[in-house]
């Protein structure tokens, strides 16, 4: 990058940022991903998301269908 993540001050300037790396995430496969038949979230590799968090996603998804939260790579049990 020609400058530092934190320049980008524009509200669609950081939109398109947060686009752009979600899809390079994706195609790298480097994502977690939550959701269902009706659509799926796709948020930062497990590696990104803090314990607590990961502890929320999980509990969550335990709550719902199997699959609803997957993480390429990741063994299903």
């Amino acid at each position: 990058m020609a400058a530092p993540i934190g320049d980008i001050r524009d509200h669609d300037d950081r939109a398109a940022f947060a686009c752009a790396l979600t899809a390079l995430c994706v195609a790298a496969g480097q994502f977690t991903a939550v959701g269902d038949a009706d659509g799926w979230i796709i948020l930062p590799p497990r590696a990104m998301i803090p314990d607590w968090g990961w502890s929320a996603l999980t509990a969550n998804a335990a709550a719902e269908k199997r699959g609803s939260l997957y993480v390429p790579g990741a063994i299903e049990d």
